[in-house]
């Protein structure tokens, strides 16, 4: 629409429209984001386990890392969100059981990993019913 049909004002109110739409396709873009960054975590959660029970440090390590890069994303979620501080705290938990297990099965104590593993699985389960964006 040009200026002509909608003088200063409309001009003003299109403008903030305009910045009220980016802002919330921005937010449906990043509830789609963390949504699936939940589910990598699951699914590298499930091979965590399967690994560890297999005495296969390596691979475990290497889904642990993939595990910290995404407990990392989701704390700098929660931070710009700014109203779920303890999920912020449960997310750099997340980093920390993935870091535990990654310690842990470098060492091959598969024991202390899969501990480690089942804490961060029990995390995940408790956060979801308070700060699980999507339904």
């Amino acid at each position: 629409m040009s200026s002509k049909f909608l003088g200063p004002a409309g001009l003003a109110w299109a403008g903030i429209a305009a910045i009220a739409v980016g802002s919330s396709n921005a937010r449906a873009q990043s509830l789609l984001e963390f949504d699936r960054w939940m589910q990598k975590i699951e699914r590298y959660s499930l091979g965590i386990q399967r690994h560890l029970k297999r005495d296969e440090a390596e691979q475990a390590i290497a889904d642990a890392h993939e595990i910290q890069a995404l407990y990392k994303k989701m704390a700098e979620y929660f931070v710009r969100r700014g109203d779920s501080h303890e999920a912020e705290k449960i997310s750099r938990t997340g980093v920390e059981l993935a870091g535990q297990i990654i310690q842990a099965a470098g060492r091959r104590d598969f024991a202390g990993a899969q501990r480690a593993a089942i804490s961060l699985a029990k995390d995940c389960r408790e956060c979801h019913s308070e700060y699980k964006p999507l339904d």
